[in-house]
């Protein structure tokens, strides 16, 4: 039997059978030993604080500088951070929407200014806004006006030149006021809580 399957050499202890032979009495119950030193010797490990698995932040990438490091579900998501100074209002940061918003939309006017409550900053985009209708009012009707009782030919051509000067320099003045408007309501929006906060609340940056 040997020399069939073998060729002629005997097998080792341990190949397809433990060494010694089957123990008295046959094979135990539920099918023979494992071969020793195989499947003995390891106890799986127990559960514990350390093989619990941990959420990622931010898709296992570290956070970004300048981010908070929290977010929903998580311990103190949307208490102040740790690091703001005494007496700053972290609920000013729900001023961020609405003022870039009115930034972009009527910075013109500096309605974006008020609802931060910068008063002075709103009432300065506001003067200098109304002040350049006003001019444009009085540089085109004044002319008229005062060549009713003259030689109206004459004063009205001679303001020309003026009309669209002024004109000029109130166009100017809106313009520049509208562009810096729009500029502060975007760079509203895209500032996290905490720079906005940071920023226009605990700094008071009155401009940009």
């Amino acid at each position: 039997m040997d020399e069939a399957h073998g060729g002629g050499r005997p097998q080792p202890p341990g190949w397809g059978q433990p060494p010694g032979g089957p123990p008295p009495g046959g094979p135990p119950p539920g099918g023979p030993p494992p071969a020793p030193g195989y499947g003995q010797g390891w106890t799986p490990p127990r559960p514990g604080p350390a093989m619990q698995p941990q959420a990622p932040a931010y898709g296992g990438y570290p956070p970004p500088a300048g981010s908070q490091p929290w977010g929903p579900g998580m311990a103190g998501y949307g208490a102040p951070p740790p690091d703001l100074p005494p007496g700053v209002d972290w609920n000013y940061k729900d001023r961020k929407i609405a003022a870039g918003i009115c930034g972009i939309l009527f910075g013109v006017f500096g309605v974006h200014k008020f609802v931060l409550g910068y008063i002075t900053e709103g009432v300065i985009m506001a003067a200098a806004t109304l002040g350049s209708y006003a001019l444009m009012f009085v540089a085109f009707f004044v002319p008229f006006i005062a060549a009713a009782g003259s030689n109206g030919d004459e004063v009205a051509g001679a303001w020309v030149g003026v009309i669209f000067a002024l004109w000029g320099i109130a166009f100017a003045v809106i313009f520049a006021v509208y562009i810096i408007g729009l500029i502060e309501g975007i760079m509203y929006l895209t500032k996290s809580d905490y720079e906005f906060v940071m920023r226009y609340r605990a700094n008071h940056r009155g401009w940009f």
